[in-house]
């Protein structure tokens, strides 16, 4: 080995002293580029082991300046002073940090304590001890811990940390450099090797760490949208069609727990799929146009979904995405529509069947209430018939006068056609008007006329008999025929003049009047 000793001795005078100074410089420069990105992080995700490691990075920092002072006036105890306490304040703030990484916190009078002890040890290294070595060695053995201990906790945690093993083995290389950067300052060499080390990892680390940030990012922005979503939803392996994951909808859907879904095979809870065998069968069946699946559950209740699947690629690789949206509630107020649609149409018949007897009941009380007149103005014309066949059956000879009997004949006459235009009034105002039957035109000033006779017997006879008069008022302008039912039109008027009749027990006035308004005739009644 002597002359591997011969070796490193020539490498060594030949080695520039600049060198390290700037080996120094850039393991600085690195250090103020972590801080700035641990200070970034901390800021923007509200995560306090970053906080913790950031100040640690910086007290990193600060040794490294302190370093770079110390080999301009390497005597100064109070820069040696700095330097270790520096590393050790630096050590314990990281180790708080990966505390709260793994959620295990400790008291704050805890690191307190130990931010004190680690500069009373400062002091008395630095003011009463000679050797170098134990002055430095104990606050980078410390902060080589630290190193490792924030990497082990990456590594061992790396399904929550995506990228956490590379960031962990980062870590665990900067702290096994730590190690060596006492034994190493007794030589230029290796103090230089030493800080480019550590320059080189503490870059790695700060690169590390953005990108698993970045993967952790999109990684919670995944799960975040994937757990939210309202849809129940299955990633399935594309080959055995096992589920990978489901959201917290799907197990509420199914009513299991992730654990009882994962590695199982989609179709033990959705029986309907027990035929697709692989994915072409299962995308063909579950996007099938109105395709339903019946999903059965635990407790013995199946639901109605909707269910639509494709293949997509997630942090987990390629795999089969089934949504699957619960319609039951939507099929119960379907068929709840359907049933409520059916009792509004049996309502609907039976408000028909209704109307149709109060209309009839209507015009059987508006008959009942011309029954009277009717039957008056009936009775004369029959009394002008009888009259004269009682004249013709006392006297028999007047038969052989041809002239009077003609002359009895047209006087009886009139009397008849009068009967029959009684009794075809009666008729026109009790026909039914079929659904079939076309709207005509109308003359709306004859089915005035028309109403006042058939209810003349009630607004002027009846009420002349009970000692009141009503007169009636028609005012009647010219106005276009309209197309309608006249009977139906009748029928409004007569109700309306007996209604009219009825609310004027002492007599008064009733108003008809008819006027055109542009394409419009309009009919007033007033009383």
């Amino acid at each position: 080995m002597l002359w591997f000793r011969e070796w490193a001795e020539a490498v060594t005078a030949a080695f520039p002293p600049e060198w390290i100074n700037a080996t120094l410089v850039l393991a600085l420069v690195s250090a103020g580029v972590v801080v700035a990105v641990f200070a970034y992080l901390n800021h923007t995700t509200r995560r306090r082991y970053f906080s913790f490691w950031t100040v640690a990075w910086l007290f990193y920092a600060v040794y490294l300046a302190a370093a770079v002072a110390l080999l301009e006036t390497p005597n100064k105890p109070w820069l040696w002073m700095m330097r270790s306490g520096c590393l050790g304040i630096s050590a314990v703030f990281m180790f708080w940090g990966s505390f709260q990484l793994t959620r295990h916190t400790r008291p704050d009078r805890e690191l307190v304590f130990g931010v004190t002890m680690i500069l009373l040890w400062a002091y008395l290294a630095a003011f009463h001890v000679r050797e170098r070595m134990w002055i430095t060695a104990p606050v980078f053995t410390l902060l080589a811990l630290a190193g490792v201990f924030t990497g082990a906790q990456y590594i061992r945690h790396r399904r929550q940390f995506p990228g956490g093993t590379l960031l962990g083995a980062g870590f665990v290389a900067w702290g096994l450099h730590l190690l060596a950067v006492p034994f190493a300052e007794s030589s230029p060499l290796g103090m230089a090797g030493g800080y480019l080390t550590g320059a080189i990892l503490a870059v790695l680390i700060s690169i590390a760490m953005v990108a698993e940030q970045e993967t952790n990012v999109s990684e919670n922005n995944y799960r975040e949208l994937f757990d939210l979503a309202t849809d129940a939803l299955f990633l399935l392996e594309p080959r055995s069609l096992q589920v990978v994951e489901a959201n917290l909808a799907a197990t509420n859907l199914l009513g299991r727990s992730c654990s009882e879904l994962v590695n199982q095979p989609i179709t033990r809870f959705l029986p309907e799929l027990r035929n697709a065998h692989d994915t072409g069968l299962l995308l063909q069946q579950v996007n099938a146009p109105r395709a339903e699946l019946l999903v059965a559950r635990p407790d013995g209740t199946t639901i109605v979904g909707e269910a639509r699947a494709n293949l997509t690629t997630c942090p987990k690789g390629e795999v089969i995405e089934l949504s699957i949206r619960d319609i039951t509630i939507h099929k119960h107020i379907e068929q709840s529509l359907r049933d409520t649609a059916a009792k509004l149409e049996q309502t609907l018949a039976e408000l028909r069947r209704t109307q149709q007897q109060m209309v009839q009941q209507e015009r059987l009380r508006a008959l009942e209430k011309m029954a009277s007149g009717v039957a008056h103005d009936f009775n004369n014309a029959l009394a002008k018939i009888l009259g004269f066949n009682e004249l013709l059956l006392a006297w028999p000879e007047n038969l052989n006068d041809k002239d009077k009997v003609k002359k009895f004949l047209q006087m009886s006459n009139p009397a008849a056609r009068d009967a029959v235009q009684i009794v075809n009034r009666l008729r026109e105002f009790y026909r039914h008007r079929k659904t079939t039957d076309v709207y005509q035109p109308v003359d709306l000033h004859q089915v005035i006329e028309q109403a006042v006779v058939l209810t003349q017997p009630r607004w002027k006879d009846e009420m002349q008999a009970n000692g009141a008069t009503i007169r009636l008022d028609l005012d009647l302008q010219t106005t276009p025929a309209i197309h309608g039912s006249a009977t139906d039109l009748r029928e409004v008027l007569i109700n309306l003049l007996f209604n009219a009749v009825d609310a004027l027990p002492s007599g008064g006035t009733i108003s008809i009047a008819t006027r055109c308004d542009g394409q419009h005739a309009i009919l007033t009644v007033a009383d």
